[in-house]
């Protein structure tokens, strides 16, 4: 189940190093494109494919909009110590019914 996206923007300067010579993000919540959705279906269905495991507690799919190639994966997360329950606190009860769902009574 999707529950927020994130836009955290360009971190790197044209032609290399840090914008502003230094690391930092700022995470925005924004609303997925369909095809976005669409797309981190798919990288999780390959996810499950790979490794034979159900869907993951957790899962974060980077993906970027080129002008060449279209949608393009950056990297898969299963595991991550920042959910970024900060940007988005109406899932915070979503995240927390989640784990307590796989903890063993």
């Amino acid at each position: 189940m999707l529950t927020h996206a994130i836009a955290k923007g360009a971190l790197l300067a044209p032609g290399g190093g840090f914008l502003g010579g230094r690391y930092q993000e700022h995470p925005v919540l924004v609303a997925p494109t369909e095809r976005e959705v669409a797309f981190a279906e798919q990288t999780l269905a390959a996810v499950r494919a790979a490794t034979g495991c159900d869907t993951p507690l957790y899962a974060r799919i980077d993906l970027v909009d080129s002008a060449d190639w279209g949608l393009v994966l950056l990297e898969v997360e299963l595991a991550e110590p920042a959910l970024n329950l900060h940007v988005a606190r109406d899932v915070v009860d979503v995240a927390a019914e989640a784990i307590l769902a796989r903890v063993p009574r």
